[in-house]
Parts: C-alpha cells; sequence; structure tokens
C-alpha cells in the first residue's frame, strides 16, 4: 500500500509541475502574441518580396471583365540599425528598374531620403502600372499599442504634394506569434493626376490586410484591394477597375557587417547616380560611375541593377545639340517640380531616356536624344500624353 501511495503520490505532482509548465508556456505565448509589434529589421537583411497584381475592368453595371496579371520583385536591403533601406523595384531583364533609399519608422510609416540625404514626408510607390504606381509601403501601418486601434493619419505617395495625408484606421484582426492588421481609410481618396493630363482618378473601398513576422521585424505578406476610377472619353466617361496586390516574402538572406558597410555606400551612390541621369546632368555623373564600378555587390539583382545604371551613364552623350532631337513630352510650372520628376522616372522604368529643363518659369519633360525623328517614339508618346501633344524640337534651338 505504501508504495501505491507514493507512485500516487508522484504521479499527482508530475502532473502537477506538467500543468504548471504547460501554463507558464502558454502565458508566454499569450504574451508574445499580444505584445505590440514594432518594425525593426537587423542591418545587412536583404529580403526580396514578389508584387503581384491583378486589374479586372469594371462594366456599367459592375460586371468584371478579363483580368490581367503582373507581377514584379522588390528587394529591400537594410544597411544600419536605424532601418534604413534600399528599395530596388522593376527590374527585370528589359528593364533597369528604380532604387530608392526608405527609412521605416517603428510603426512602419515609410520616409524616403532623396539624394541630398533629406528625409521626405512620404515613401515610395511602386507598381500597378507605369502611369500610376498605388502600392505604398505606408499602407501597412502598425499600432503603436494594443489599445491604439483607430485612427490614424497614413502619408500616401501617390497623392499630390500638400494632399498627401489620408485618415486611416488600423486594426488588429488576429492575434498570435505572425499577428494580422487591417488598413481602412476613412474617405474614399481622390485626385488629380499628372500622369494622366489632370484627370481625375479615385479610389474607394481600399482595404489593406498584412501580417508580421516578428522574427524578421517586418511585414512578410500583404493583400490591398480597391475600386479605381478615373475620368475617360467621351464614349467611356469613367473607366472603373478592380485591383488586387499582393505582396508575398519570396527569400530572405543576412548578410557580414563589411557587406553593410558596401550597402550604404551602394544605396547613396546609386540614387545620386540615378538622379543625375533623370534631370540629364550626365556630366556630373563620372565620380559616381567611377564609385560604382568599384562596388563589390554580391547580391545578384542588385548587382544586376549598378551593372544597367552603368550602362546608361556610359550612354554616348552627344558633344553638341546640332542635329541631335528630342520630344518635347509635357511643360509645368516649377510648383509641380516633383510631379515632373516623377514622370521623368516612369519615363527612364519603361526604357526611354528622359530628362528635364527648365525654361524661366517652367520645367519641360523630354525623351531623347536622337539623331532624327522617330515616329515610333512621337506615337508613343503621343498616345501617352494626348493632352499635352508632344512634339519634337531640336534641342539646339529649345534650350
Amino acid at each position: 500500500m505504501g508504495l501505491a501511495q507514493g507512485l500516487k503520490h508522484r504521479a499527482a505532482l508530475v502532473t502537477l509541475l506538467a500543468t504548471g509548465v504547460i501554463g507558464a508556456v502558454g502565458l508566454v505565448f499569450f504574451l508574445v502574441a499580444l505584445r505590440p509589434c514594432t518594425v525593426d529589421i537587423a542591418p545587412g537583411t536583404i529580403v526580396t518580396y514578389e508584387l503581384r497584381r491583378e486589374v479586372q475592368p469594371l462594366g456599367a453595371g459592375g460586371e468584371h471583365g478579363e483580368a490581367r496579371v503582373h507581377s514584379q520583385e522588390i528587394t529591400l536591403a537594410c544597411i544600419d540599425d536605424a532601418n534604413r533601406v534600399i528599395v530596388l523595384s522593376g527590374a527585370d531583364a528589359e528593364h533597369r528598374g528604380e532604387v530608392a533609399l526608405m527609412q521605416l519608422a517603428e510603426d512602419g510609416a515609410a520616409f524616403l531620403i532623396d539624394a541630398a540625404e533629406r528625409r521626405l514626408d512620404h515613401g515610395p510607390c511602386i507598381g500597378f502600372s507605369p502611369r500610376i504606381r498605388l502600392f505604398d509601403f505606408n499602407l501597412l501601418r502598425l499600432p503603436r499599442s494594443l489599445t491604439d486601434s483607430g485612427e490614424v493619419e497614413v502619408p500616401y505617395a501617390v497623392l499630390p504634394k500638400g494632399r498627401r495625408s489620408v485618415p486611416c484606421r488600423i486594426d488588429r484582426i488576429e492575434n498570435g506569434v505572425a499577428p494580422v492588421f487591417r488598413l481602412r481609410p476613412i474617405r474614399t481618396i481622390e485626385w488629380p493626376h499628372p500622369a494622366l493630363d489632370g484627370r481625375y482618378v479615385k479610389i474607394r473601398d481600399l482595404e489593406a490586410r498584412y501580417r508580421f513576422d516578428r522574427r524578421l521585424g517586418m511585414v512578410d505578406r500583404a493583400d490591398v484591394d480597391f475600386i479605381l476610377a478615373h475620368e475617360g472619353s467621351a464614349e467611356a466617361p469613367i473607366k472603373r477597375y478592380a485591383i488586387h496586390l499582393s505582396l508575398r516574402l519570396a527569400e530572405h538572406e543576412r548578410v557580414g557587417d563589411t557587406e553593410v558597410a558596401r550597402l550604404g555606400d551602394l544605396a547613396l551612390t546609386s540614387v545620386r547616380a540615378q538622379s543625375l541621369l533623370e534631370d540629364g546632368r550626365h556630366a556630373s555623373l563620372g565620380p559616381y560611375a567611377e564609385r560604382l564600378r568599384r562596388a563589390t555587390v554580391d547580391n545578384p539583382r542588385l548587382r544586376r541593377f549598378v551593372d544597367q545604371l552603368l550602362a546608361d551613364a556610359r550612354m554616348e552623350q552627344p558633344r553638341t545639340n546640332d542635329d541631335r532631337w528630342a520630344v518635347r513630352v509635357a511643360s509645368v510650372g516649377l510648383a509641380r517640380l516633383s510631379a515632373a520628376k516623377q514622370v521623368a522616372r516612369e519615363l527612364v522604368a519603361d526604357g526611354y531616356h528622359a530628362f528635364l529643363r527648365r525654361h524661366g518659369e517652367l520645367v519641360a519633360i523630354y525623351v531623347g536624344p536622337y539623331t532624327d525623328k522617330r515616329p515610333t517614339v512621337l506615337a508613343a508618346m503621343r498616345e501617352r500624353f494626348a493632352r499635352s501633344d508632344p512634339y519634337w524640337v531640336r534641342l539646339s534651338s529649345d534650350s
């Protein structure tokens, strides 16, 4: 009897201890699941996302047309412990893509850093189309605390300067070690878009759902849905589309401290060289091109971008503007310089050599130079910028 009672006592003790351990583990997981999420990316982290876009035209009665699907990669490389990252997007076998320097706040707010290392009040817009790019990392904002679900001002870079702040509501919709959040604007978003010749664009029913990976310290997947409408032609005055954007983490790696230092130098050099190319200031490219040539870059996507950027920088420039032609795409006032630069970036991303020139109080956007007038170039620009009526100019007489 004594032995049996001893075994029962031990079994009860083991059960009690196991229950305590399970309870403690459960409590730890509960506390982990509920603690606030903050963006904290380790320096040297390189992640690649796949951004997939699905666009369906909507008929007058709301019927869905045939979906058009397109995918592209976005690579982020963290260069310091302040969450500053290189952003490489739009690169493929035919297009160089674009590079940007971005800083992420703890709550996921994204801010571009320009070639002069100034932090801007918005992040980069990526994807959707060469004319309107609607994916913005600012749509993936995190609440600052468990009780912070509610309204927050989100800077949306697709909007014009002075109108970028969009009131949104953020809610945590799933807890756990990989919590899920939802962001929805409080009102419809609308604005006149320069890439559509000033026609109004409207976004409604936008909803972003995204999951936070605590191990990486960043969002690892997101889905964004909305209805986009814009003014069209007399035959179809309003065009409407159902848009679905999905962001998925494809791969990630971590490099050492030496490579982190190289990435930091590469980021600033690439951003400055790209800015000079966009502005047509090829004479100032020399020092940056030389630094890019000496750069040691192991990541294949970043290496390909650097090689393509160098190829563009080596593009033969005319010693004189005589007998050189360019398409004057559009002209805007100096107050809209940032919009003109955005249009030039989109043209460059599409494989054109675009640059800006100031004419008094106006800034003109050009595509060229060419040794002759190429009908296909002018036709493409007139289709894209119908309201601006692009035309050929001889650079020597339009400077």
